[in-house]
């Protein structure tokens, strides 16, 4: 008894936790990505991959608590918290061993998009795209891949926290071209009194990788593997297709399972 005592006093002292494993709280960040991750009108976060993640942790019976950062602090938030996570986050190469994962959770093709009252904007590969201003959220997997082919601030990227933020300087055709996709478009321009009938395509960007749940090195492979066995188990049950439909999501968008 005397040497158990002293045992779990060491491991107090330490700072290692004695608590299983479904004890542990997961905290989740996320950022402001509609329709995938939002915050409604009661500051509760809501989405596509929000549900799809806490019905995972749910039915995994894990705690876990979800918040909105942008997403710098997001991802700064996830990897200094041994039990830390991040959505959506896209599964790249340059990513692929700073976290574990759990998915995929949904998403779109990334598009370059123009306004209709400016034909003069013309980007028949990506190099043409240069000319002109794209709105990035820093931090984020596009900026860093723009970045990569030649792409610079104070030339042709203008940086915001958030990707929806660039919508606003888009729309007042301040900045010339918007990432998005057909799914995100209209929650990203109704603020601005636009609508999906205002913008058409200009290029369609490389595909980089699905969107995940990103967990910290240091959560027990366990929780990694009851999350995506609940993830899973949604597929199964019909209700990963219930979600989609509650946010008309179009289904031939759907990342497939892997």
């Amino acid at each position: 008894m005397i040497k158990r005592l002293i045992f779990l006093g060491l491991l107090l002292l330490s700072g290692t936790s004695i608590l299983p494993v479904s004890a542990q709280i997961l905290t989740i960040a996320t950022e402001h990505f509609p329709p995938y991750n939002y915050l409604d009108d009661n500051s509760k976060v809501v989405g596509i991959n929000a549900e799809l993640v806490q019905r995972s942790c749910e039915i995994a019976a894990i705690d876990c608590s979800i918040q909105s950062y942008p997403w710098l602090r997001a991802m700064s938030l996830t990897l200094e918290n041994d039990y830390g996570a991040l959505f959506s986050t896209l599964r790249s190469a340059d990513r692929e061993r700073q976290f574990q994962w759990v998915g995929p959770l949904v998403k779109s093709r990334a598009i370059l998009y123009r306004l209709k009252s400016r034909p003069e904007i013309q980007v028949t590969r990506l190099e043409d795209a240069k000319n002109y201003v794209v709105g990035v959220a820093r931090g984020d997997v596009y900026e860093a891949y723009l970045q990569q082919n030649g792409f610079s601030y104070g030339k042709n990227l203008f940086g915001f926290a958030t990707k929806a933020e660039a919508a606003n300087l888009f729309v007042q055709g301040k900045i010339d071209l918007l990432i998005g996709s057909w799914q995100i478009l209209p929650m990203w321009l109704a603020p601005y009194n636009a609508t999906v009938d205002d913008v058409e395509e200009a290029f369609q960007l490389r595909e980089l990788g699905d969107n995940y749940l990103a967990l910290n090195l240091k959560v027990p492979k366990q929780m990694v593997d009851q999350l995506q066995q609940a993830l899973q188990k949604l597929h199964e049950s019909g209700e990963y297709q219930q979600i989609l439909e509650k946010y008309q999501y179009a289904p031939q968008h759907v990342s497939a399972q892997k």
